[in-house]
């Protein structure tokens, strides 16, 4: 990108804009199995890593902020990267690509699961819809918009939420057609549950009323 750009500005290749606080697309076929994004970025815009089947590793830095939509899609020999803990908002798929094959290896690496579901930092980026019951790990902080994606063959009817969860997405739980039952950690400081039904701690806002209760 040309230094009198007013909008959009490059380093080592990769689009950002301007200040370098979005980055907008790193190159299908960029060169490199490694990359670290620079202290300034805030934002990984949707796709902006997709169909990339060279990197293997991306190092986000502390204050970035949201990753976009299907960010790594079809990213197949991605198997490193750490989400940091000051990200507060994160798009649909971002390790999922069209097949299972072509998914990111951190997707379809078993040992980043845990009883099913995938996790990555604070996050629970995929629940697993096999079972009936669903206990969110401990430390878990945020819940993924897209982790109960639907799927008809979503099982779950019970999901308890451990005390470190502190952000659920509007919807999250509007897949899951046989639902009869949220439970919460009673020293949870931010959700609770009453009958069955999940609840902000003080009641004054039902944030999800189970789909078979």
């Amino acid at each position: 990108v040309g230094s009198g750009n007013s909008v959009y500005s490059s380093d080592n290749g990769v689009l950002y804009d301007k200040t370098q606080s979005q980055l907008i697309f790193y190159p299908t076929a960029k060169f490199g199995e490694e990359y670290a994004l620079p202290s300034t970025v805030r934002r990984i815009e949707n796709n902006a890593f997709a169909g990339n089947a060279l990197i293997k590793k991306v190092i986000m830095n502390d204050g970035l902020e949201k990753i976009g939509e299907e960010a790594f899609y079809n990213c197949t020999s991605l198997a490193e990267a750490e989400i940091p803990d000051s990200v507060t908002e994160l798009g649909r798929k971002i390790f999922n690509g069209d097949t299972a094959k072509t998914a990111a290896e951190y997707y379809r690496n078993q040992s980043n699961r845990k009883n099913g579901s995938l996790y990555n930092g604070c996050w629970l980026i995929e629940a697993d819809l096999s079972r009936a019951e669903l206990n969110i790990e401990p430390e878990t902080k945020r819940i993924a918009s897209g982790a109960f994606t639907w799927n008809y063959n979503n099982k779950i009817e019970k999901i308890t939420i451990p005390e470190s969860v502190e952000q659920i997405p509007e919807g999250a739980f509007s897949s899951c057609r046989k639902m009869t039952e949220f439970a919460v950690d009673a020293d949870n400081r931010y959700f609770c549950a009453e009958d069955g039904i999940l609840y902000n701690k003080e009641k004054t806002v039902l944030t999800a009323y189970p789909n078979a209760k």
